[in-house]
């Protein structure tokens, strides 16, 4: 199990990266937050990425570790949230969405000393719950976010990995699977009196054979 174990010297701060898609251009938009109050941007994997101050609003439930190939699920919270992180977390399609937690330690002096990746997998349920409006109109917004490990890759059925959404998924042009979904289903008929190509191909066979015959 990993954990922020505290030192005197250092201080624990999570981070949540998910990468959403844009609705309209279905571009990726990257996007994350981390338990500081500010904004910052922390190095991950020699890639600079921008992280908004959550604060004590992110909240992740203790992690678990096991052997195996067996389905994790890990669950965030953000809330309550601040007015741009909800225009963020609603603008964006999250579905499915690549996400990684990591444990950022600071020193002292506020600077990052290690960064270590904690989960990584992607966005199963993201709901924003939305509170009572109050006399001024406001009302506290808060998000519970639901992630599953990369290995529930594992569990996709062949069909799914053969689909028109999956094979979309390498490349948006791409529909060589358009009609996976029904192939098998429609009857095609050879010759117009069968629908095995096989069959087909023994009629025709006979059908020489008998012209042949009539020929001599």
């Amino acid at each position: 199990m990993l954990t922020a174990k505290p030192r005197a010297d250092l201080t624990p701060h999570w981070a949540l990266w998910v990468i959403a898609r844009d609705m309209a251009t279905n571009a990726p938009f990257p996007v994350g937050y981390w338990t500081g109050d500010d904004a910052t941007t922390i190095t991950v994997d020699g890639q600079a990425r921008s992280y908004y101050g959550a604060g004590a609003a992110l909240g992740i439930e203790p992690l678990t570790y096991e052997l195996g190939a067996a389905v994790k699920v890990q669950r965030v919270s953000l809330g309550p949230l601040a007015p741009e992180v909800r225009q963020v977390l609603r603008g964006y399609d999250t579905r499915q969405a690549p996400a990684s937690l990591h444990l950022v330690m600071l020193n002292a002096a506020g600077a990052v000393t290690s960064v270590e990746e904690a989960f990584k997998g992607v966005i199963d349920r993201f709901e924003i719950n939305e509170g009572p409006i109050d006399d001024a109109g406001n009302s506290t917004v808060t998000c519970d976010v639901e992630l599953v490990s990369d290995a529930r890759m594992l569990t996709r059925t062949l069909s799914l990995k053969q689909s028109d959404a999956s094979q979309r998924l390498r490349g948006a042009g791409d529909g060589f699977r358009k009609y996976a979904d029904v192939a098998g289903e429609v009857s095609v008929n050879w010759m117009g009196e069968t629908d095995s190509p096989h069959r087909a191909r023994e009629i025709r066979s006979y059908r020489r054979g008998v012209a042949v015959m009539r020929a001599r």
